[in-house]
Protein backbone atom coordinates (compact mmCIF):
# COMPACT_ATOMS: atom_id res chain seq x y z
CA UNK A 1 0.00 0.00 0.00
CA UNK A 2 1.33 3.37 -0.95
CA UNK A 3 -0.02 6.95 -0.60
CA UNK A 4 0.99 10.38 -1.79
CA UNK A 5 1.79 13.48 0.24
CA UNK A 6 -1.32 15.54 1.09
CA UNK A 7 -1.60 18.49 -1.36
CA UNK A 8 -3.57 21.37 0.22
CA UNK A 9 -3.61 23.34 -3.04
CA UNK A 10 -6.17 20.90 -4.45
CA UNK A 11 -8.71 22.06 -1.87
CA UNK A 12 -8.81 25.64 -3.21
CA UNK A 13 -8.09 27.30 0.15
CA UNK A 14 -6.62 30.46 -1.37
CA UNK A 15 -7.45 33.69 0.50
CA UNK A 16 -10.40 35.48 -1.19
CA UNK A 17 -9.85 38.99 -2.56
CA UNK A 18 -12.38 41.41 -1.02
CA UNK A 19 -13.02 45.07 -1.85
CA UNK A 20 -15.48 46.65 0.59
CA UNK A 21 -17.92 49.26 -0.67
CA UNK A 22 -17.60 52.83 0.54
CA UNK A 23 -19.98 53.56 3.42
CA UNK A 24 -22.12 56.69 3.44
CA UNK A 25 -25.33 57.61 5.17
CA UNK A 26 -28.35 56.71 3.04
CA UNK A 27 -29.92 59.70 1.31
CA UNK A 28 -32.70 61.65 3.08
CA UNK A 29 -32.16 59.89 6.41
CA UNK A 30 -30.11 62.58 8.19
CA UNK A 31 -29.45 66.28 8.03
CA UNK A 32 -25.71 66.95 7.68
CA UNK A 33 -24.76 70.64 8.00
CA UNK A 34 -21.08 69.74 7.66
CA UNK A 35 -19.03 66.77 6.50
CA UNK A 36 -18.71 63.93 8.98
CA UNK A 37 -15.91 61.43 9.43
CA UNK A 38 -16.77 58.37 7.34
CA UNK A 39 -15.11 56.12 9.94
CA UNK A 40 -17.94 56.96 12.34
CA UNK A 41 -20.84 56.41 9.92
CA UNK A 42 -21.55 52.79 10.88
CA UNK A 43 -20.26 52.39 14.48
CA UNK A 44 -21.57 55.76 15.70
CA UNK A 45 -24.26 57.30 13.48
CA UNK A 46 -26.06 54.31 11.95
CA UNK A 47 -25.67 52.31 15.16
CA UNK A 48 -27.34 54.96 17.33
CA UNK A 49 -29.58 57.12 15.17
CA UNK A 50 -32.64 54.81 15.48
CA UNK A 51 -32.49 55.31 19.26
CA UNK A 52 -32.58 59.14 19.01
CA UNK A 53 -36.01 60.70 19.53
CA UNK A 54 -37.78 64.06 19.44
CA UNK A 55 -39.70 65.00 22.59
CA UNK A 56 -42.75 67.28 22.81
CA UNK A 57 -43.83 68.56 26.23
CA UNK A 58 -47.18 70.30 26.85
CA UNK A 59 -48.33 71.63 30.21
CA UNK A 60 -51.85 72.98 30.82
CA UNK A 61 -53.51 74.52 33.85
CA UNK A 62 -55.08 77.59 35.39
CA UNK A 63 -52.62 80.04 36.94
CA UNK A 64 -53.64 81.26 40.40
CA UNK A 65 -51.97 84.37 41.88
CA UNK A 66 -52.28 84.63 45.67
CA UNK A 67 -51.14 87.30 48.15
CA UNK A 68 -52.85 86.94 51.50
CA UNK A 69 -56.58 87.40 50.94
CA UNK A 70 -56.01 88.82 47.45
CA UNK A 71 -56.42 86.05 44.82
CA UNK A 72 -56.61 86.05 41.02
CA UNK A 73 -57.45 82.91 39.01
CA UNK A 74 -56.78 83.07 35.28
CA UNK A 75 -58.42 80.98 32.53
CA UNK A 76 -56.71 77.72 31.60
CA UNK A 77 -53.73 78.07 29.32
CA UNK A 78 -51.10 75.75 27.86
CA UNK A 79 -47.42 76.07 27.07
CA UNK A 80 -44.88 73.63 25.73
CA UNK A 81 -41.44 72.92 24.40
CA UNK A 82 -39.60 70.59 22.06
CA UNK A 83 -36.25 68.85 22.52
CA UNK A 84 -34.38 65.62 21.85
CA UNK A 85 -33.51 62.48 23.75
CA UNK A 86 -32.28 58.89 23.45
CA UNK A 87 -33.47 55.44 24.45
CA UNK A 88 -30.97 54.27 27.05
CA UNK A 89 -32.66 50.89 27.59
CA UNK A 90 -34.46 48.54 25.24
CA UNK A 91 -37.56 48.52 27.45
CA UNK A 92 -38.34 52.19 26.87
CA UNK A 93 -36.34 54.41 29.24
CA UNK A 94 -35.38 57.75 27.66
CA UNK A 95 -32.70 60.22 28.75
CA UNK A 96 -33.15 63.94 28.12
CA UNK A 97 -32.65 67.35 29.73
CA UNK A 98 -34.70 68.52 32.68
CA UNK A 99 -35.62 71.75 30.90
CA UNK A 100 -37.01 69.76 27.93
CA UNK A 101 -39.71 68.16 30.08
CA UNK A 102 -40.38 71.23 32.25
CA UNK A 103 -42.69 74.19 31.67
CA UNK A 104 -42.25 76.63 34.56
CA UNK A 105 -45.03 78.50 36.33
CA UNK A 106 -43.56 81.71 34.89
CA UNK A 107 -43.85 80.35 31.37
CA UNK A 108 -47.45 79.24 31.92
CA UNK A 109 -48.28 82.67 33.37
CA UNK A 110 -46.72 84.40 30.35
CA UNK A 111 -48.97 82.32 28.07
CA UNK A 112 -52.00 83.39 30.13
CA UNK A 113 -51.43 87.04 29.21
CA UNK A 114 -53.40 86.86 25.97
CA UNK A 115 -55.46 90.05 26.16
CA UNK A 116 -55.25 93.60 27.53
CA UNK A 117 -58.07 92.74 29.96
CA UNK A 118 -56.07 89.85 31.44
CA UNK A 119 -52.92 91.98 31.55
CA UNK A 120 -54.79 94.71 33.43
CA UNK A 121 -55.90 92.22 36.08
CA UNK A 122 -52.39 90.84 36.49
CA UNK A 123 -50.62 94.21 36.81
CA UNK A 124 -53.30 95.42 39.26
CA UNK A 125 -52.55 92.34 41.38
CA UNK A 126 -48.81 93.04 41.12
CA UNK A 127 -49.26 96.63 42.30
CA UNK A 128 -51.21 95.46 45.36
CA UNK A 129 -48.55 92.81 46.05
CA UNK A 130 -45.77 95.38 45.77
CA UNK A 131 -44.14 93.64 42.79
CA UNK A 132 -44.32 96.81 40.64
CA UNK A 133 -45.34 100.40 41.19
CA UNK A 134 -48.42 102.16 39.83
CA UNK A 135 -46.15 104.26 37.61
CA UNK A 136 -44.47 101.14 36.15
CA UNK A 137 -47.88 99.61 35.47
CA UNK A 138 -49.14 102.66 33.61
CA UNK A 139 -45.92 103.04 31.63
CA UNK A 140 -46.08 99.39 30.51
CA UNK A 141 -49.71 99.59 29.38
CA UNK A 142 -49.11 102.88 27.57
CA UNK A 143 -46.07 101.48 25.77
CA UNK A 144 -47.99 98.35 24.71
CA UNK A 145 -50.86 100.43 23.36
CA UNK A 146 -48.39 102.40 21.25
CA UNK A 147 -46.84 99.14 19.90
CA UNK A 148 -43.47 99.82 21.49
CA UNK A 149 -41.25 96.82 20.71
CA UNK A 150 -39.35 97.16 23.98
CA UNK A 151 -42.66 96.85 25.85
CA UNK A 152 -43.26 93.48 24.20
CA UNK A 153 -39.91 92.29 25.56
CA UNK A 154 -40.78 93.64 29.01
CA UNK A 155 -44.10 91.80 28.87
CA UNK A 156 -42.38 88.42 28.46
CA UNK A 157 -40.28 89.14 31.56
CA UNK A 158 -43.21 90.41 33.63
CA UNK A 159 -43.92 87.07 35.40
CA UNK A 160 -40.37 87.04 36.80
CA UNK A 161 -41.24 90.14 38.83
CA UNK A 162 -43.80 88.12 40.82
CA UNK A 163 -42.52 86.13 43.79
CA UNK A 164 -42.67 82.42 42.91
CA UNK A 165 -44.49 81.66 46.17
CA UNK A 166 -47.46 83.68 44.89
CA UNK A 167 -47.91 81.49 41.77
CA UNK A 168 -49.70 78.13 41.81
CA UNK A 169 -51.35 76.03 39.11
CA UNK A 170 -54.85 74.57 39.31
CA UNK A 171 -55.81 71.47 37.28
CA UNK A 172 -52.14 71.00 36.42
CA UNK A 173 -51.48 68.42 33.66
CA UNK A 174 -48.45 67.37 31.59
CA UNK A 175 -48.31 65.53 28.26
CA UNK A 176 -45.15 63.97 26.82
CA UNK A 177 -44.93 62.78 23.22
CA UNK A 178 -42.02 60.79 21.77
CA UNK A 179 -41.29 60.75 18.02
CA UNK A 180 -39.60 57.41 17.36
CA UNK A 181 -39.45 57.46 13.55
CA UNK A 182 -39.18 59.95 10.69
CA UNK A 183 -42.92 60.60 10.93
CA UNK A 184 -43.24 64.12 12.47
CA UNK A 185 -44.77 64.61 15.88
CA UNK A 186 -47.73 67.03 15.84
CA UNK A 187 -50.20 68.64 18.20
CA UNK A 188 -53.77 69.81 17.71
CA UNK A 189 -55.43 72.26 20.11
CA UNK A 190 -52.60 71.67 22.59
CA UNK A 191 -53.11 67.90 22.52
CA UNK A 192 -50.44 65.55 21.19
CA UNK A 193 -51.51 63.31 18.30
CA UNK A 194 -50.36 59.84 19.36
CA UNK A 195 -50.09 56.92 16.91
CA UNK A 196 -47.89 53.87 16.20
CA UNK A 197 -44.64 55.87 16.12
CA UNK A 198 -45.54 58.92 18.24
CA UNK A 199 -45.82 57.48 21.73
CA UNK A 200 -47.08 58.71 25.07
CA UNK A 201 -44.48 58.85 27.83
CA UNK A 202 -44.50 59.32 31.57
CA UNK A 203 -41.93 61.09 33.72
CA UNK A 204 -39.81 58.80 35.90
CA UNK A 205 -37.53 61.35 37.58
CA UNK A 206 -35.85 64.69 37.03
CA UNK A 207 -32.86 66.53 38.50
CA UNK A 208 -33.48 70.16 37.54
CA UNK A 209 -34.00 73.39 39.47
CA UNK A 210 -35.40 75.71 36.81
CA UNK A 211 -35.22 78.93 38.83
CA UNK A 212 -31.64 78.41 40.05
CA UNK A 213 -30.48 77.25 36.60
CA UNK A 214 -32.00 80.26 34.90
CA UNK A 215 -30.24 82.61 37.32
CA UNK A 216 -26.94 80.75 36.94
CA UNK A 217 -27.11 81.09 33.16
CA UNK A 218 -27.58 84.83 33.66
CA UNK A 219 -24.49 84.92 35.87
CA UNK A 220 -26.42 85.18 39.13
CA UNK A 221 -25.28 82.45 41.51
CA UNK A 222 -24.52 78.78 40.87
CA UNK A 223 -26.46 75.79 39.62
CA UNK A 224 -28.17 73.91 42.42
CA UNK A 225 -28.92 70.84 40.32
CA UNK A 226 -28.06 69.15 37.08
CA UNK A 227 -30.36 69.38 34.05
CA UNK A 228 -31.36 65.78 33.31
CA UNK A 229 -34.51 63.66 33.31
CA UNK A 230 -35.71 60.15 32.49
CA UNK A 231 -38.98 59.34 30.69
CA UNK A 232 -40.57 55.93 30.03
CA UNK A 233 -42.69 54.55 27.19
CA UNK A 234 -44.17 51.08 26.79
CA UNK A 235 -42.67 48.65 24.30
CA UNK A 236 -39.33 47.43 22.96
CA UNK A 237 -36.88 49.80 21.30
CA UNK A 238 -33.31 50.23 20.03
CA UNK A 239 -31.04 51.60 22.72
CA UNK A 240 -27.71 53.40 23.00
CA UNK A 241 -24.90 52.21 25.23
CA UNK A 242 -23.87 54.62 27.99
CA UNK A 243 -20.20 55.44 28.49
CA UNK A 244 -18.74 55.61 31.97
CA UNK A 245 -19.34 58.87 33.78
CA UNK A 246 -16.53 61.37 33.46
CA UNK A 247 -14.95 59.50 30.55
CA UNK A 248 -14.85 62.43 28.10
CA UNK A 249 -11.56 64.31 27.87
CA UNK A 250 -10.21 67.31 26.00
CA UNK A 251 -9.62 66.74 22.26
CA UNK A 252 -11.96 63.71 22.15
CA UNK A 253 -14.06 63.50 19.00
CA UNK A 254 -17.77 63.98 19.62
CA UNK A 255 -20.78 63.18 17.42
CA UNK A 256 -24.07 64.87 18.38
CA UNK A 257 -27.44 63.67 17.06
CA UNK A 258 -30.67 65.58 17.66
CA UNK A 259 -33.56 67.62 16.28
CA UNK A 260 -32.79 71.37 16.08
CA UNK A 261 -36.13 73.12 15.64
CA UNK A 262 -35.19 75.69 12.99
CA UNK A 263 -34.06 73.00 10.53
CA UNK A 264 -37.57 71.55 9.98
CA UNK A 265 -39.90 73.95 11.89
CA UNK A 266 -40.33 71.32 14.60
CA UNK A 267 -43.99 70.49 15.36
CA UNK A 268 -45.10 73.12 12.82
CA UNK A 269 -43.33 71.34 9.99
CA UNK A 270 -45.00 70.90 6.62
CA UNK A 271 -42.49 68.21 5.62
CA UNK A 272 -43.59 64.60 5.21
CA UNK A 273 -40.66 63.46 7.34
CA UNK A 274 -38.32 64.95 9.91
CA UNK A 275 -34.93 63.36 10.54
CA UNK A 276 -32.14 64.04 13.04
CA UNK A 277 -29.23 66.40 12.43
CA UNK A 278 -25.72 64.97 12.83
CA UNK A 279 -22.82 67.24 13.79
CA UNK A 280 -19.28 66.49 14.89
CA UNK A 281 -16.61 68.33 16.82
CA UNK A 282 -14.07 67.98 19.60
CA UNK A 283 -14.12 68.45 23.34
CA UNK A 284 -12.59 71.85 24.10
CA UNK A 285 -12.94 72.11 27.88
CA UNK A 286 -14.07 70.25 30.99
CA UNK A 287 -15.81 72.16 33.78
CA UNK A 288 -15.82 69.91 36.81
CA UNK A 289 -17.13 71.92 39.74
CA UNK A 290 -20.02 71.91 42.19
CA UNK A 291 -20.85 75.43 40.99
CA UNK A 292 -22.13 73.88 37.72
CA UNK A 293 -24.32 71.29 39.42
CA UNK A 294 -22.21 68.56 37.84
CA UNK A 295 -19.61 68.08 35.13
CA UNK A 296 -20.01 70.25 32.01
CA UNK A 297 -18.22 69.49 28.74
CA UNK A 298 -17.51 72.22 26.17
CA UNK A 299 -17.35 71.11 22.53
CA UNK A 300 -17.23 72.43 18.97
CA UNK A 301 -20.08 70.11 17.93
CA UNK A 302 -22.81 72.36 16.52
CA UNK A 303 -26.12 72.62 18.35
CA UNK A 304 -29.25 74.76 18.27
CA UNK A 305 -32.55 75.04 20.19
CA UNK A 306 -34.20 71.63 19.91
CA UNK A 307 -30.90 69.76 20.26
CA UNK A 308 -31.33 69.95 24.04
CA UNK A 309 -31.38 66.50 25.61
CA UNK A 310 -29.98 64.81 22.52
CA UNK A 311 -27.07 62.37 22.86
CA UNK A 312 -23.40 63.09 22.18
CA UNK A 313 -21.30 60.02 21.37
CA UNK A 314 -17.62 59.20 21.72
CA UNK A 315 -15.62 57.45 18.98
CA UNK A 316 -16.67 54.04 20.31
CA UNK A 317 -20.32 54.90 19.73
CA UNK A 318 -21.13 55.23 23.44
CA UNK A 319 -23.19 58.14 24.76
CA UNK A 320 -20.90 60.31 26.85
CA UNK A 321 -23.19 63.28 27.43
CA UNK A 322 -26.38 65.20 26.66
CA UNK A 323 -26.35 68.36 24.54
CA UNK A 324 -27.74 70.97 26.93
CA UNK A 325 -26.49 74.49 26.15
CA UNK A 326 -25.31 76.30 23.04
CA UNK A 327 -23.49 79.53 22.35
CA UNK A 328 -25.81 81.18 19.85
CA UNK A 329 -24.09 83.59 17.42
CA UNK A 330 -27.42 84.77 15.99
CA UNK A 331 -30.31 86.62 17.61
CA UNK A 332 -33.19 84.70 16.01
CA UNK A 333 -31.96 81.23 16.99
CA UNK A 334 -31.96 80.02 13.39
CA UNK A 335 -28.34 78.91 13.36
CA UNK A 336 -25.96 76.52 15.08
CA UNK A 337 -23.54 77.35 17.87
CA UNK A 338 -20.93 75.37 19.80
CA UNK A 339 -22.70 72.94 22.11
CA UNK A 340 -22.00 72.17 25.75
CA UNK A 341 -22.85 68.83 27.32
CA UNK A 342 -24.08 67.52 30.62
CA UNK A 343 -21.86 64.56 31.46
CA UNK A 344 -23.56 61.16 31.25
CA UNK A 345 -22.70 60.59 34.92
CA UNK A 346 -25.80 62.64 35.83
CA UNK A 347 -28.00 60.13 33.98
CA UNK A 348 -26.17 57.23 35.66
CA UNK A 349 -27.10 58.78 39.03
CA UNK A 350 -30.82 58.98 38.11
CA UNK A 351 -30.71 55.41 36.81
CA UNK A 352 -29.21 54.18 40.08
CA UNK A 353 -31.58 56.28 42.19
CA UNK A 354 -34.62 54.72 40.48
CA UNK A 355 -33.22 51.14 40.45
CA UNK A 356 -33.39 50.95 36.65
CA UNK A 357 -31.70 48.00 34.97
CA UNK A 358 -30.42 49.06 31.56
CA UNK A 359 -30.90 46.50 28.78
CA UNK A 360 -29.78 46.53 25.15
CA UNK A 361 -32.51 44.16 23.97
CA UNK A 362 -33.06 41.99 20.89
CA UNK A 363 -33.82 44.93 18.56
CA UNK A 364 -30.46 46.52 19.30
CA UNK A 365 -28.65 43.19 18.96
CA UNK A 366 -30.22 42.43 15.56
CA UNK A 367 -29.46 45.93 14.31
CA UNK A 368 -25.84 45.68 15.45
CA UNK A 369 -25.37 42.28 13.79
CA UNK A 370 -26.80 43.64 10.55
CA UNK A 371 -24.45 46.64 10.59
CA UNK A 372 -21.42 44.44 11.31
CA UNK A 373 -22.31 42.15 8.39
CA UNK A 374 -22.93 45.18 6.18
CA UNK A 375 -19.52 46.63 7.10
CA UNK A 376 -17.90 43.26 6.28
CA UNK A 377 -19.58 43.21 2.89
CA UNK A 378 -21.68 40.15 3.79
CA UNK A 379 -24.81 41.66 2.28
CA UNK A 380 -26.94 38.52 2.40
CA UNK A 381 -26.38 38.16 6.14
CA UNK A 382 -26.99 41.89 6.61
CA UNK A 383 -30.29 41.57 4.70
CA UNK A 384 -31.43 38.79 7.01
CA UNK A 385 -30.82 40.90 10.11
CA UNK A 386 -32.31 44.06 8.60
CA UNK A 387 -35.43 42.13 7.63
CA UNK A 388 -35.79 40.99 11.24
CA UNK A 389 -35.44 44.60 12.44
CA UNK A 390 -38.08 45.76 9.96
CA UNK A 391 -40.52 43.18 11.27
CA UNK A 392 -39.88 43.73 14.96
CA UNK A 393 -39.37 47.51 14.94
CA UNK A 394 -40.96 49.19 11.87
CA UNK A 395 -40.12 52.66 13.24
CA UNK A 396 -36.48 52.11 12.20
CA UNK A 397 -36.57 54.07 8.92
CA UNK A 398 -32.89 53.31 8.26
CA UNK A 399 -33.44 49.55 7.93
CA UNK A 400 -35.37 49.68 4.61
CA UNK A 401 -32.74 52.00 3.10
CA UNK A 402 -29.83 49.82 4.16
CA UNK A 403 -31.70 46.73 2.95
CA UNK A 404 -32.10 48.36 -0.46
CA UNK A 405 -28.37 49.19 -0.61
CA UNK A 406 -27.35 45.71 0.55
CA UNK A 407 -29.63 44.07 -2.02
CA UNK A 408 -28.13 46.19 -4.80
CA UNK A 409 -24.63 45.04 -3.73
CA UNK A 410 -25.36 41.31 -3.87
CA UNK A 411 -23.00 39.69 -6.35
CA UNK A 412 -20.83 42.79 -6.63
CA UNK A 413 -17.06 42.87 -6.18
CA UNK A 414 -17.51 44.00 -2.58
CA UNK A 415 -19.96 41.19 -1.72
CA UNK A 416 -18.42 38.58 0.57
CA UNK A 417 -21.63 36.59 1.05
CA UNK A 418 -20.69 33.76 -1.35
CA UNK A 419 -17.03 33.88 -0.38
CA UNK A 420 -17.88 33.15 3.20
CA UNK A 421 -20.01 30.20 2.10
CA UNK A 422 -17.22 28.89 -0.09
CA UNK A 423 -14.74 29.13 2.75
CA UNK A 424 -17.05 27.19 5.05
CA UNK A 425 -17.54 24.51 2.37
CA UNK A 426 -13.79 24.38 1.74
CA UNK A 427 -13.04 23.94 5.42
CA UNK A 428 -15.64 21.17 5.62
CA UNK A 429 -14.09 19.37 2.63
CA UNK A 430 -10.65 19.77 4.19
CA UNK A 431 -11.81 18.20 7.42
CA UNK A 432 -13.34 15.25 5.59
CA UNK A 433 -10.24 14.67 3.43
CA UNK A 434 -7.92 14.95 6.39
CA UNK A 435 -10.10 12.49 8.26
CA UNK A 436 -9.97 9.99 5.39
CA UNK A 437 -6.18 10.31 5.14
CA UNK A 438 -5.87 9.71 8.88
CA UNK A 439 -8.00 6.55 8.58
CA UNK A 440 -5.89 5.30 5.66
CA UNK A 441 -2.64 5.88 7.56
CA UNK A 442 -4.00 4.06 10.61
CA UNK A 443 -5.12 1.14 8.41
CA UNK A 444 -1.68 0.87 6.79
CA UNK A 445 0.02 0.89 10.16
CA UNK A 446 -2.33 -1.80 11.50
CA UNK A 447 -1.88 -4.05 8.42
CA UNK A 448 1.92 -3.87 8.68
CA UNK A 449 1.72 -4.60 12.39
CA UNK A 450 -0.42 -7.67 11.76
CA UNK A 451 2.04 -8.99 9.08
CA UNK A 452 4.97 -8.56 11.45
CA UNK A 453 3.05 -10.39 14.16
CA UNK A 454 2.30 -13.33 11.82
CA UNK A 455 6.00 -13.64 10.83
CA UNK A 456 6.99 -13.76 14.49
CA UNK A 457 4.42 -16.51 15.18
CA UNK A 458 5.55 -18.59 12.15
CA UNK A 459 9.19 -18.36 13.23
CA UNK A 460 8.27 -19.50 16.74
CA UNK A 461 6.71 -22.69 15.46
Amino acid sequence: ISYHKFDTSNLGMNEPSITLASVDLPEDTSNLPDDIDTDTVIPVVLQNQPAVVRILTIRCGSVVLSNGDDKLELPESCNGGVGSGSFISGDGYIATNGHVITVTNDQLLATSINSMDTLQKIVDFMVKAGSITEEQKNALIEALQSNDSSAQTALTQLPKAIDSSMISIKNDTYQYGIQTSNQPIRQQNMNISYDETVLEAKLIDVDYDAEASDKALQGEGNFKSSDVAILKVKGSFPAVKLASGGSLNEHDKITAIGYPAFVDDSISTKQWQTVPTVTQGKVTAIYDSSSYGGRLVGTTAKAAPGNSGGPAFNEDGEQGGLVTYSHMPCSDGECFGDGSLRDIEDIHKLVKKNNIELKQGDITNEWTKGLVAFADGNYQKALDHFDTVKRTYPANYLAPELSRIARSKLGSQSDTSNNSGSIILTVAISVVVLGLITIIILAVVMIRAMRDRRRQVAQTY
